[in-house]
């Protein structure tokens, strides 16, 4: 095998049995198991990743319910055990009685720097934080086998060819403090520093969190942000429930940020911008690219669907120079060569109610298979030039792989500003390597 593919889910919120939560995974399953069709890169899933909220409300029962109902038939669905699944609290996995229990100054939110570092170095203090997440400690350490999921775990993986260590850390120890939580949480140095320990030497370096860097309070932030992302090549998170990827080179590291979405949350939600949401992530050794396949319930189809409003085709393609095979033939790498460089990905996809032009597309579809590769489609406005061209070049963008580029030239708008000079500007910046744009 050349590459690497892991499966990446994140907030089930497990309750109890629902009809609306049955029928979203019944069809989840049924994705999964069809993933070859969506690409035959994703026919082999290596392991699994599974970043927080998996309860509710972190009762035994959750856990219980959602290791029948969600993972057990998603490592049958992907022919895998569960120590090759990964997983880490968020703050529905907090449990909030137990925080009722504590006392009235324990139960105050971590304000500082300081109380954030007496808190996890003192053994006994940080214990009673991993005491919130009991069931959910019990269940993942008897179910996975990982040694310490409340608290900088890891685990280390070596797979076709390649050394993988997973760090987990924990986001939401200081949850269940503030009403508004964002702005306030703490991962915390000692947190960061303890679960590095042994995983240096790992080719891909992965960490997973439950909440976006930017939930932080600010000091946890600034401490916390450059040593993950300069020290690991991924950094998958969930908790806003929204799928997007972040590939871009920075002063404070280079790590390429993956949410996964919901999982489930309602069936139908009440914004657009929120719906269930996974994603598949592939790595090829070989080409030194990386693959995000970004999966969407459509409600109206009753099925899980290429993310087009995330992304064009539902996927994300970049290149990563650093995951390529060691070939002794290759000369060795400039330390200057950009180590990122997005894909570009850009036609929108024809319209659903387009019909007829059969002659038309089987004629320019001759044309391209006879080695043309330029063509033009001219005609009055609103004749449907633009999605002739947007279903001809559906039917041939595979045979592209390494990018496809729209620009509308606005031709029709009252509006007219794409200017020659600056459709040459996007045209160029689109094949740039991210670190080549910023000097250009």
């Amino acid at each position: 095998m050349t590459g690497l593919t892991w499966l990446h889910l994140s907030d089930w919120h497990q309750k109890g049995t629902e009809f609306d939560r049955e029928v979203v995974l019944e069809a989840l399953l049924n994705d999964i198991k069809r993933r070859a069709d969506v690409s035959q890169s994703l026919a082999v899933v290596d392991f699994i990743v599974f970043s927080g909220d998996l309860a509710s409300s972190g009762k035994p029962e959750e856990y219980q319910t959602a290791k029948e109902k969600l993972l057990d038939p998603i490592l049958d669905a992907t022919g895998l055990k569960p120590n090759r699944l990964f997983i880490v609290p968020g703050n529905h996995d907090l449990d909030r009685d137990e925080l009722k229990l504590f006392s009235l100054d324990l139960q105050k939110p971590i304000e500082s720097e300081a109380q954030t570092q007496e808190w996890l170095t003192n053994e006994r203090k940080r214990r009673k934080l991993q005491d919130l997440f009991w069931a959910f400690t019990k269940f993942v350490t008897g179910y996975t086998n990982q040694n310490s999921p409340d608290y900088a775990d890891s685990c280390f993986w070596s797979i076709n060819g390649k050394n993988i260590s997973i760090r987990g850390l924990n986001s939401a120890l200081g949850c269940g403090r503030k009403e508004i939580e964002k702005g306030s949480l703490i991962v915390g140095e000692p947190q960061i520093r303890e679960s590095a320990k042994g995983l240096a030497d790992a080719d891909i370096k992965i960490a997973v969190l439950h909440h976006p860097l930017d939930w932080l309070a600010e000091y946890d932030f600034l401490r916390i942000e450059r040593p993950l992302r300069s020290s690991c090549d991924f950094i998958l998170c969930g908790h806003t429930h929204r799928p997007r990827v972040e590939a871009s080179l920075s002063t404070q590291g280079d790590a390429i940020i993956i949410p996964a979405g919901a999982s489930y949350r309602k069936r139908i939600e009440k914004s657009p911008h929120y719906t269930s949401s996974y994603n598949f992530v592939h790595l090829d050794f070989v080409k030194g690219t990386v693959s995000v396949f970004l999966r969407r319930w459509n409600e109206e189809r009753g099925e899980w669907v290429e993310d087009i409003s995330s992304s064009h085709d539902g996927q994300f393609n970049f290149e990563l120079a650093k995951i390529k095979s060691n070939n002794k033939s290759d000369p060795p790498a400039s330390p200057a060569t950009p180590s990122i460089h997005v894909i570009p990905r850009q036609i929108p996809p024809p319209p659903r109610d387009f019909k007829g032009r059969e002659d038309e597309i089987a004629d320019i579809l001759s044309n391209f298979e006879k080695g043309a590769t330029i063509t033009g489609l001219r005609g009055m406005g609103g004749v449907g030039k633009t999605a002739l061209a947007l279903v001809l070049t559906d039917k041939i963008k595979s045979q592209f792989p390494d990018g496809q580029i729209f620009v509308d030239m606005r031709g029709t708008s009252n509006n007219r500003t794409c200017s020659i000079g600056l459709s040459i500007t996007r045209l160029l910046r689109a094949n740039l390597p991210i670190s080549a744009r910023k000097t250009h």
